[in-house]
């Protein structure tokens, strides 16, 4: 069957800019945007920091609502999006905007300090805007993995001159490259870093290298995550060392369905 014959074109518009998405993927989100549900802080952003004919790197682009908001607007979009389960997405929403002064492009590629394959970390399934380079106490799925790029290196593939506006929103992986980060947007007198942070999967990840990432693991993470003071999660998160040697012995038990714990 023809590709396009799937698809279901669906127009947003936002902040006076409109762009075209495959309404067939991700409905009920593309619904948020269209309603101005999602992030519209971010949209404001853009549209008050970018400029046309800018150059913006959208690291970590999901579908692309950014990226394509930012077409709409004018500017050269470079668009990074590892996750096996949207990129496909990604491609054909930017296909389905020729209407741009300068075609979205998309890069299957994740950054990280250093180039070489990399694993891909994601909570239920991919696709679902979870995917990371870090590895967390949460992650289920873990099976596919990608080339991962320096931002230096990912500049030299795609042949830019110059880079004016970098957006990052990579689940926790941000904290991996904040050495490399700052190194190129000093090189490159970048303008505008949009950056969110993700201190919850950065406390996820040291979580799952301290007492591993069993079921026991989980529920005590669950319970120090739920103390209601920094003291208190601190006293809490002692007490757990303390007696994690003690738990491991009981970890490989089952549960009364007969499933095993860990």
């Amino acid at each position: 069957m023809n590709r396009s014959q799937d698809i279901s074109k669906m127009e947003i518009r936002l902040l006076g800019q409109v762009f075209h998405v495959d309404a067939t993927i991700g409905l009920k989100f593309w619904q948020t945007i269209a309603a101005k549900e999602w992030e519209v802080h971010s949209f404001k952003i853009f549209d008050h920091l970018l400029l046309a004919d800018e150059v913006l790197l959208d690291i970590g682009a999901w579908a692309g609502p950014l990226a394509l908001f930012a077409g709409a607007l004018g500017a050269e979009v470079h668009a990074v999006e590892p996750d096996p389960g949207v990129y496909g997405a990604l491609v054909t929403n930017a296909r389905l905007n020729p209407q741009f002064s300068h075609p979205v492009r998309a890069y299957p590629v994740a950054l990280a300090p250093a180039r070489g394959k990399r694993r891909l970390f994601a909570r239920k399934a991919y696709g679902q805007s979870s995917t990371s380079l870090l590895h967390r106490i949460k992650d289920d799925v873990m099976s596919a993995s990608c080339e991962a790029l320096t931002l230096q290196d990912l500049a030299k593939s795609a042949k830019l001159e110059r880079v004016d506006f970098i957006k990052i929103d990579i689940e926790g992986g941000e904290f991996q490259i904040l050495d490399d980060l700052k190194r190129f947007i000093t090189s490159h007198d970048v303008a505008t870093l949009y950056l969110s942070l993700h201190f919850e999967h950065l406390r996820e990840a040291q979580h799952l290298r301290r007492w591993g990432g069993g079921t026991g693991a989980r529920l005590l993470f669950a319970a120090c995550q739920r103390m209601g003071t920094r003291r208190g999660r601190r006293w809490f998160t002692e007490r757990v060392e303390q007696l994690w040697p003690v738990v491991q012995k009981f970890s490989h038990l089952s549960d009364a369905a007969g499933r095993v714990i860990d």
